[in-house]
């Protein structure tokens, strides 16, 4: 899954350059924190969840932005970058169902099958 780094840096590149156009001051990166190790210290299970959180805390946020915002330029791309963490958070969901991590949620009957 490796579209989740992408779209990020993507969203960070665009509000970045909104901020930076209007001369405002860019918050820090996080890139310090990460390190060149190749042993996780944590289970791929812990980690699938926790960036199922930050995603949706994301959609949070940006929807919050789009609220509160009276710019449109703003408020269109908090928009796209909620969809985005939207689509992204559906896929850990199936990540998590396929691994067995999670159960499936019950589905509505197949009313085709079912001849209704």
């Amino acid at each position: 899954m490796r579209k989740k780094p992408k779209v990020k840096n993507k969203h960070i590149a665009t509000f970045s350059s909104l901020l930076t156009k209007d001369n405002l001051h860019l918050p820090k990166s996080c890139e310090t924190e990460v390190t060149d190790s190749i042993v996780s210290p944590f289970s791929e299970r812990l980690m699938l969840l926790q960036t199922g959180f930050f995603f949706v805390v994301a959609v949070t946020y940006y929807n919050a932005s789009l609220i509160a915002s009276m710019r449109a330029d703003i408020s269109a791309r908090c928009e796209k970058a909620a969809l985005d963490s939207l689509w992204i958070y559906s896929r850990i969901g199936k990540d998590l169902i396929d691994n067995q991590w999670m159960e499936q949620p019950p589905q509505a009957d197949d009313r085709k099958r079912l001849n209704y």
